[in-house]
């Protein structure tokens, strides 16, 4: 996808304007927007592989239960993280630039804002495909792979004249939902369950909400005080956290007894 992404935009966006405003333009999201966004995901991806082999298990056991429950646990997991660098990053994405890449325009926060977005599609459709690949389904992802492939080429051309670059990750935000959703059709044909899209999906997304609020509320304070956000930026990342954290154990999608379980097998 990025090596298709590289071809559309940069031979597209030089259609469409200068060559020199092309390159600018897809240098503030390739190598600095994009490298950003490319981090958070492997925390994401390390939740999918520490579940294959319980997943594997038990599908062999043909343990509906367990498949289930661990199938549940890992989206769950996943879309905890995944929402917090979703929203918590949309919220702080321009200081996080200026801080990483100083001097920086703020087109590449503004890219960087709407691409980390996906964050969220992007953490379950690595965890589904993991989830596919333990019990010997690599085959369907790279079916959806293809899919969202083609569709997020078909979708940059398209948008790259009316957005400009901004449509590179819009594109990116509608392509990666298709792959969860061809990935989730195949976990029902395969595993038999559907996840619970109120602890997956509702519940954190509400948190994440509350955490953007809260991280872009501060970097507004500060700038009212006239401090830099480059220093505000540490503040509003802790106080997104803590409301992030509190709103986790409110709406019980996470419990002392789960935090005390994963202790213990440490």
């Amino acid at each position: 996808m990025g090596l298709i992404d590289t071809t559309v935009i940069i031979n597209r966006l030089k259609t469409l304007m200068p060559e020199v405003e092309a390159q600018a333009a897809y240098g503030a999201y390739s190598t600095k927007a994009t490298a950003i966004f490319n981090l958070p995901s492997f925390f994401i991806i390390t939740i999918g592989v520490s579940l294959v082999p319980s997943i594997s298990a038990a599908f062999a056991k043909k343990d509906s239960v367990l498949v289930k429950r661990t199938g549940n646990l890992a989206l769950k997991y996943s879309s905890i993280i995944a929402f917090a660098c979703a929203l918590g990053l949309s919220a702080v994405s321009q200081p996080t630039i200026q801080l990483i890449f100083s001097g920086s325009t703020p087109l590449a926060g503004e890219l960087l804002s709407i691409l980390s977005l996906s964050l969220v599609a992007v953490g379950f459709t690595n965890v589904t495909t993991y989830m596919l690949q333990a019990i010997g389904k690599a085959y369907q992802t790279v079916v959806s792979t293809v899919v969202g492939v083609i569709l997020k080429s078909i979708l940059t051309f398209l948008l790259l004249e009316p957005l400009g670059i901004y449509g590179a990750p819009v594109a990116t935000n509608i392509a990666y939902p298709v792959m969860f959703i061809i990935n989730l059709i195949y976990i029902k044909k395969y595993l038999g369950f559907v996840p619970n899209f109120i602890d997956i999906l509702l519940k954190p997304f509400f948190a994440g909400i509350a955490c953007f609020g809260v991280a872009w509320g501060t970097l507004k304070l500060f700038d009212m005080w006239g401090i830099s956000q480059k220093i505000a930026l540490f503040p509003a990342i802790a106080a997104g956290a803590v409301v992030y954290i509190a709103l986790l154990f409110i709406l019980k999608l996470v419990t002392m007894n789960e935090i005390k379980q994963v202790v213990k097998k440490k």
